[in-house]
């Protein structure tokens, strides 16, 4: 019988390769985001309202990035439970007619929904999006202007603001309303809105004036100063599962020329301006963050979809449309991989981080329910409408 020999070199070789191995998991167990493979977005133009460029002011997501939601300024609101591979439109009381939709927002299930009208009502969805109601916060059943909503990790808080008007807030899911008042009893020009998964943490921008965050569901605010003590022209929000992590965006207005963004990694305590594009102002319209708040996304309009996914350290530029585009809203799922963007007058796009080599990365335990601690050596999966068949991927757990 033919036997292996094993000679000086190749057992050195040996005890080297099983060193470097052992070092490399150690690694791993130490700091689970030290190691990461190098993954590509790939975009994909999904369809809601057929072969037609449409004002796509909301987008939304789900955890996994599978159920999307999708509203048309002009038009109407659209469902997909397959990565936006096949949409279906709303069902009543939202659906049957076009609506000037500003903004909509999902719980980690896709379960609950809730969508704004500018000029029009708030609707809540109890059941992905089947059937609808029309809720009356402060008991008003005449249209107003919707701006901005946010649903925690069940749909059971619900946050939604009024354009020139006031900040709304339901404990149970959309049934009841009270009013929240961070900047006392005055209307104001509220244009974005965040709450993590808890909804305790809550987080809202007015256009003209300041940010505010509330640590106690709304029961008292304090004032955020993420450019320092100055009025912004602000624009967009996002909040990480737990509340540590906020990014806010603005944009570049006759109140001033400063289109930034910013971060904070302590609550809104202290915060760090992030400049994907260098020194330079941006017309910033959406932001979206993962349930870590390393992943980032950020939306220009006029010019490219941003992405990070080392907390806005280094980014990277994407033309989901092949050009620059009049990019409106954008979501992400919770652990960053899968991400969504609407223009106006344009295509929605879907993202999905496309990984060709076993990769193992690790979350953090924000929610017992969704967001499990655990080590996952896997390929980045992908759903099957993304999938072109080319990769042989799959997800070992």
């Amino acid at each position: 019988m033919k036997r292996w020999k094993v000679g000086k070199r190749d057992w050195r070789s040996w005890a080297l390769g099983s060193t470097l191995i052992v070092l490399f998991l150690a690694q791993l167990l130490i700091v689970p985001h030290a190691v990461q493979a190098v993954a590509a977005s790939v975009w994909v133009e999904r369809k809601p309202a057929g072969d037609l460029n449409r004002n796509w002011l909301a987008c939304a997501s789900d955890a996994t990035g599978q159920r999307l939601l999708a509203g048309d300024n002009g038009g109407r609101l659209w469902i997909s439970v397959d990565c936006g591979a096949t949409w279906v439109e709303a069902g009543a009381l939202a659906g049957g007619m076009s609506r000037y939709w500003q903004a909509c927002a999902s719980d980690a299930d896709g379960i609950v929904l809730i969508a704004g009208v500018n000029g029009g009502r708030l609707y809540v969805s109890t059941n992905a999006g089947k059937d609808w109601s029309a809720t009356s916060p402060g008991g008003v059943t005449l249209g107003r202007s919707w701006k901005a909503v946010a649903s925690d990790v069940d749909g059971t808080t619900l946050v939604a603001a009024v354009y020139s008007g006031r900040l709304w807030l339901s404990i149970n899911g959309g049934s009841d309303w009270s009013e929240t008042r961070p900047a006392g009893d005055a209307d104001l020009l509220w244009q974005a809105v965040a709450c993590d998964a808890s909804g305790r943490r809550i987080m809202a921008l007015t256009r003209t004036t300041r940010a505010y965050a509330s640590t106690d569901a709304g029961a008292t605010w304090t004032e955020l100063r993420p450019a320092g003590d100055v009025n912004r022209p602000w624009k967009a929000c996002a909040m990480d599962a737990d509340g540590s992590t906020l990014v806010v965006a603005s944009y570049p207005s006759a109140l001033s020329t400063v289109g930034r963004l910013y971060r904070s990694d302590d609550a809104g305590t202290t915060w760090a301006e992030l400049r994907p594009v260098g020194d330079v102002d941006r017309n910033w319209q959406a932001v979206a963050v993962d349930a870590d708040g390393f992943h980032i996304v950020a939306a220009v309009d006029g010019g490219s979809v941003w992405t990070s996914s080392d907390g806005g350290a280094t980014w990277s530029d994407a033309q989901p449309a092949g050009t620059a585009a009049a990019w409106q809203c954008c979501a992400s799922s919770a652990d960053g991989s899968r991400l969504m963007a609407g223009a106006y007058q344009g295509p929605v796009h879907w993202a999905c981080d496309v990984v060709a080599v076993l990769h193992v990365y690790r979350r953090r335990c924000h929610h017992r329910r969704h967001f499990a601690d655990r080590k996952l050596w896997s390929q980045r999966h992908l759903c099957d409408s993304c999938s072109t068949g080319r990769l042989p991927l799959r997800q070992l757990e």
